[in-house]
């Protein structure tokens, strides 16, 4: 493999965390990384459209392979030059992202903050 077939592989490790997949939430992440932003509630529809451009699978997004061709795609946003590929890098080497919490955590947050509000 190329060094930038590793690099994007390294940025996929540490965007998806352990899943073996970039789904909704991780994407979102990335697109954040990139400047994205739009809200929680309009993602999804973003999320839908580039899985529907890419041919992947909605429910579980892309593999380390699909979202090296992605962000090799000059033509869309998630894009990244070798310069900006390095750089990004760089920038998660220095301030680690937040582990994503599961679903199972999300559910209890939601119930815990519905409570406290009624």
């Amino acid at each position: 493999p190329s060094g930038r077939s590793e690099q994007i592989a390294t940025l996929f490790a540490k965007v998806a965390g352990d899943a073996r997949f970039l789904g909704l939430r991780s994407l979102q992440r990335y697109a954040s990384l990139l400047g994205y932003s739009g809200s929680d509630a309009e993602w999804p529809r973003q999320y839908w459209a580039i899985c529907a451009h890419y041919g992947w699978d909605p429910a579980t997004g892309a593999s380390v392979h699909q979202f090296g061709e992605f962000v090799d795609d000059e033509a869309c946003n998630g894009h990244l030059s070798d310069a900006e590929l390095d750089a990004l890098l760089q920038h998660l080497a220095s301030t680690p992202l937040e582990p994503l919490k599961s679903r199972t955590d999300l559910v209890r947050e939601l119930f815990a903050a519905l409570e406290a509000g009624g």
